[in-house]
């Protein structure tokens, strides 16, 4: 496979993908990051796509990645805020081995679509 095409829901921000909780080790306060509820129902339905589109994954080759993000409203978003979860979900998905292997990524902003979505072009690269 040299080229994948997917329709995604609008990935929550890295606000809302990690949870933080502080705890206590050897006696020194410490915080430790997971994916929170929001990030863990995300990855599920992301999940949930690849498996009903039947897409195999690309292994360990080398990516580009092109993303068109329609989001849900108005509000200001920072681009660069969906990134993570929305990587991190496809890699979670099995789609790729390790997000580290993205070699190009675009993201294009477009104009607001209830209920947001997201355009994801996955190919090899040479």
């Amino acid at each position: 496979m040299d080229c994948i095409n997917l329709t995604l829901p609008y990935p929550p921000t890295v606000n809302h993908y990690w949870v933080t909780r502080s705890i206590w080790v050897q006696g020194k306060p410490m915080v430790k990051y997971s994916v929170g509820q929001r990030g863990m129902r995300y990855r599920r339905d992301v999940a949930q796509i690849v498996l009903i589109s039947r897409i195999q994954g690309f292994g360990d080759a080398k990516l580009r990645v092109e993303v068109r993000a329609f989001p849900p409203d108005r509000r200001r978003r920072d681009i660069d805020n969906l990134a993570k979860s929305l990587l991190d979900s496809l890699q979670h998905a099995g789609v790729y081995d390790d997000d580290n292997q993205i070699h190009q990524l675009y993201i294009e902003k477009m104009s607001p679509v209830r209920p947001g979505g997201v355009e994801v072009k996955i190919q090899r690269l040479p």
